[in-house]
């Protein structure tokens, strides 16, 4: 991979696992179309966090020393936290969360179009980094993505939820 590619790489990582808190292991899904109770709405939360982390934990470790399966990694984890439900949240964890999804979900096209097979992937990358209009295009949703992480670290601490954001 390309300098740029890598360091791309590992800027989106910086944000793409930050929600990762220690809880318990399966998420409880809501009810859609129901408001949840705080109570109910914050273990949910803590659960789907949870589950999330022990499978970037996993993927992270199979991926080691594989570019390819990293951003694979990254895909899946970043899709999964953009999805976590929010609604019965206390609204500044809420808005706070809700705010860094939004980055997660605008990532989700930097993976657009990322082959299957890990032998294309470096390809794949290599052209999509060199590209200025992708630069160009992706620079605001990472500064969006850095203040959306800084804004959300005191937030998730005030409820004692202890965010990671790896290479802080």
């Amino acid at each position: 991979m390309t300098a740029l590619s890598c360091k791309l790489l590992f800027v989106v990582s910086l944000f793409a696992l930050p929600a990762m808190v220690a809880a318990a292991d399966k998420p409880v899904p809501s009810k859609p179309g129901k408001t949840r109770d705080a109570s109910v709405a914050m273990a949910e939360f803590r659960e789907a966090i949870a589950a999330i982390r022990t499978l970037g934990i996993k993927l992270s470790a199979e991926a080691k020393g594989k570019p390819a399966a990293g951003m694979r990694m990254m895909k899946v984890t970043t899709a999964k936290l953009a999805a976590v439900k929010t609604d019965g949240l206390p609204d500044d964890l809420r808005t706070a969360y809700d705010r860094m999804a939004r980055f997660w979900k605008a990532t989700e096209e930097f993976y657009a179009g990322m082959p299957d097979d890990d032998a294309e992937v470096e390809a794949w990358a290599k052209k999509k980094f060199s590209d200025p209009k992708f630069e160009e295009k992706f620079k605001p949703v990472m500064e969006e993505g850095r203040a959306a992480g800084a804004a959300l670290l005191p937030i998730a601490r005030k409820y004692g939820i202890e965010i990671e954001l790896p290479g802080k």
